[in-house]
């Protein structure tokens, strides 16, 4: 999968560096965590429910190219990258990043996180069990099919359990944890993400 991945850009990108200022973020997380044990809410959904915002308020940025046309999205949906047990990276999609409240998101993001990280969802397992045997080549000519027919036909593959648009509209990846504290981190052509 991460040889069938990689391949040479043929977008135009642009990379770039901000500094926030995480002070007031940092003190509303602390205070919240503190008030809702069970219901910690991390620096990661934070900024997916910031992009859902930014993104969200204005038609003319959150979308998708297709056939040269932009296409607009009323909802801002953003994919989390999950490390898998150290062994694997799997997604989550938190649809309605600009509609729904943190909590919400929190619920959503948790309750998708802890299925793949106890190995039981079934839509990751079967994708990972059909690509484990299928040489990287097919799996890049699967992956741009896929990605054509679910973003520029905005059609659901079932047999790879894509659904239209099926990794939302930007990436969100948190690679803190691994000691990595500035990095661009590289595009995936087949996400069709406008930001990562």
């Amino acid at each position: 999968m991460q040889i069938a991945t990689w391949n040479d850009s043929g977008d135009p990108s642009l990379f770039l560096s901000l500094d926030i200022d995480m002070s007031v973020i940092d003190q509303f997380l602390e205070e919240y965590n503190l008030k809702h044990p069970e219901d910690r809410i991390t620096t990661t959904l934070v900024f997916a429910k910031i992009l859902g915002e930014t993104f969200g308020s204005k038609k003319s940025i959150n979308g998708n190219l297709s056939f040269g046309q932009f296409h607009p999205n009323d909802s801002v949906n953003i994919l989390i990258a999950v490390d898998v047990q150290g062994s694997n990276l799997g997604f989550v999609v938190l649809e309605g990043c600009n509609k729904r409240s943190l909590r919400e998101l929190n619920q959503d993001f948790k309750h998708d996180v802890k299925k793949l990280k106890t190995h039981v969802d079934v839509k990751f397992n079967s994708q990972m069990s059909l690509l484990r045997y299928v040489p990287a080549f097919v799996i890049q000519i699967l992956l741009r099919v896929s990605t054509w027919i679910s973003y520029d036909l905005g059609l659901s593959v079932p047999f790879l359990h894509l659904k239209k648009h099926n990794f939302g509209y930007g990436m969100i990846t948190n690679v803190i944890p691994f000691g990595v504290h500035d990095v661009h981190a590289p595009l995936v052509p087949f996400l069709r993400t406008i930001y990562v």
